[in-house]
């Protein structure tokens, strides 16, 4: 894909205030986490100095669908970010449409191809580094639930599963998101 079809992709897809007042599902987490998240001062000042070194804009293309517990506590602190940075600028597509469905499977996480998927990229639209799912913390997090849960499969599962999550991001998993989102920016690929 060119960085010219990369540019107009880009350039469709929503803000994210958009995004959350159209969100059929997780509308609450949005609304919730994006009022209560606040980005710190030195993460803002690192995030600028990367942003510099990338010839003062980084284009931020976030791929998710709305239901995505992942997305539904990542986007609110993208958003969060993306506004504190100066030259830092996101948008977000819908992975499911059949017009980003070529997007979505460009980023897989080893065989599979989940979302989201979080990808940044110079003014040229040249990629810088990307992000997919949630952090190695959060992995940990859910491999844990997993295994206290093991009875409950599917939905049941995520019905206790995901507000555990949430409060896990809440009280933790926000800064390593934000770590790993740097070291992408830094060109760091995201370990599995």
């Amino acid at each position: 894909m060119t960085p010219e079809t990369l540019r107009t992709r880009f350039e469709s897809g929503m803000d994210f205030d958009t995004f959350k007042t159209a969100a059929k599902n997780n509308r609450e987490v949005y609304y919730d986490l994006y009022d209560a998240l606040r980005v710190p001062q030195e993460t803002v000042a690192a995030f600028g100095e990367l942003v510099q070194q990338h010839g003062g804009h980084v284009n931020v293309l976030a791929l998710a669908e709305d239901w995505c517990g992942d997305a539904a506590r990542a986007f609110p602190l993208l958003a969060r970010l993306s506004e504190a940075v100066e030259g830092m600028e996101l948008r977000i597509l819908q992975s499911e449409l059949e017009a980003n469905q070529t997007l979505t499977k460009r980023w897989p996480k080893g065989e599979r191809n989940p979302i989201p998927i979080v990808v940044f990229f110079d003014p040229n639209f040249n990629e810088v580094g990307h992000w997919v799912e949630r952090t190695q913390a959060g992995n940990a997090v859910l491999e844990r639930l997993k295994a206290e849960h093991g009875e409950l499969e599917g939905s049941a599962f995520f019905q206790v599963a995901g507000p555990k999550m949430l409060q896990a991001f809440k009280e933790a998993l926000w800064k390593d998101t934000l770590l790993e989102w740097q070291a992408a920016l830094e060109g760091k690929a995201q370990t599995l």
